[in-house]
């Protein structure tokens, strides 16, 4: 390889190699990078001791122990501004990255990576195509700067962008501070045009911000539930302290011990579902509805009402007669039916079909003459 200069520095074809883990170094930008693994720090130590130049490479995994299949095949060329040491004997680097490079063959890899490089110049067009796709990324990007919460890219940057000249370095500058995976911004890296890079760099631009856009929408949502449930707090507990100072804490007891009175009762289905629907409505009422009485009254009655207890009917016609001729003038009709429904009845044992309807206005002795048959029954 002949002589290559970047920024008047003279690279040279054999390099010094770090490895990478879930970082990539882009050209005409600096980063801040961690040296911890020996063969990483016998390369910088090299560097530092000769001129400062390192080829930085990003890593396949995340293992510590790094074999040459390990390894991407293009990187950058770093030039090490300065090495901050660390209590835990690591050592911080910030890197300015000079130009994009292959591997062209490994020299050495103890007691570091040593490797023959060929430098990659980005093909930069200059024309429309590629100037509409500069404009539209920027314009993203500033937009994912305006749309998020917690806003991690400083206005300086977006400012730079769009006076900066070098088209490389705005696309390394946008893809450092993007949120992409090691992967993709090695993808980008890779690239041989600036308009490739630039197409590419859109796509994840837009992405980020369906994102962004869905996460704000997730939170919106969540402050909205968070603050309806606060509110439901609060509405809960003025609520109790209204119900205290009306007493309705005291019909809450009545209600619960009327609904096990039903429960433990022993009514028919149809029966219990009547009355714990009916109980359910009256739970519901204003404290001072006309009709809560009668319905806890009739509660009260279908709640004492003898549902278990069960006796076997002996019933004698001749006193079922005599006993409706005792409670009754008259009304010879009403008494053939009604002895004629008691035959049947005592002939069969359960009688499921007619059910007696008594009709008539008040005071014609409808009453009594239930009475009676529960008498002649009896």
């Amino acid at each position: 390889m002949e002589d290559f200069r970047v920024n008047n520095i003279l690279i040279p074809e054999e390099l010094p190699l770090i490895a990478l883990k879930n970082t990539v170094l882009f050209p005409k930008a600096i980063t801040p990078i961690i040296i911890q693994r020996p063969k990483s720090a016998g390369a910088l130590d090299f560097a530092l001791s000769t001129n400062k130049l390192v080829f930085f490479i990003t890593q396949k995994n995340i293992e510590d122990k790094v074999e040459q299949k390990d390894l991407f095949r293009l990187g950058t060329i770093g030039r090490i501004v300065s090495v901050f040491k660390l209590p835990d004997g690591s050592s911080k680097v910030d890197v300015e990255g000079l130009i994009r490079a292959r591997i062209a063959n490994f020299i050495s890899e103890e007691p570091f990576f040593k490797v023959q490089i060929e430098p990659i110049t980005l093909i930069v067009r200059d024309n429309l195509d590629e100037k509409a796709l500069l404009r539209r990324a920027i314009d993203l990007f500033s937009h994912i700067s305006e749309i998020k919460s917690f806003p991690t890219i400083m206005p300086e940057i977006i400012y730079m962008m769009s006076q900066v000249k070098d088209i490389e370095q705005v696309i390394s500058l946008m893809t450092i501070n993007l949120n992409l995976e090691a992967e993709n911004q090695q993808n980008i890296l890779e690239l041989e045009s600036a308009i490739d890079a630039l197409r590419k760099l859109n796509e994840f631009l837009a992405r980020e911000i369906e994102i962004l856009e869905a996460e704000k929408n997730v939170t919106k949502e969540t402050k909205k539930q968070i603050g309806k449930m606060q509110k439901e707090l609060f509405l809960r507990e003025q609520l109790k302290s209204i119900e205290k100072e009306l007493g309705v804490d005291d019909e809450k007891g009545e209600a619960e011990l009327l609904k096990s009175k039903i429960v433990a009762a022993g009514m028919p289905k149809d029966v219990k579902e009547k009355a714990l629907k009916e109980l359910n409505r009256l739970s519901k009422m204003p404290p001072f509805n006309p009709e809560i009485s009668y319905l806890r009254t009739y509660l009260d009655l279908l709640t004492e009402l003898p549902w278990l207890k069960k006796e076997k009917e002996d019933i004698d016609l001749k006193q079922a007669e005599k006993i409706l001729n005792q409670d009754h003038y008259g009304l010879n009709k009403v008494k053939e039916r009604v002895l004629e429904y008691l035959a049947v009845q005592k002939q069969v044992g359960k009688l499921k079909g007619p059910i007696l309807c008594l009709v008539g206005p008040p005071g014609t002795g409808k009453t009594s003459v239930g009475q009676s048959i529960a008498r002649s029954a009896a």
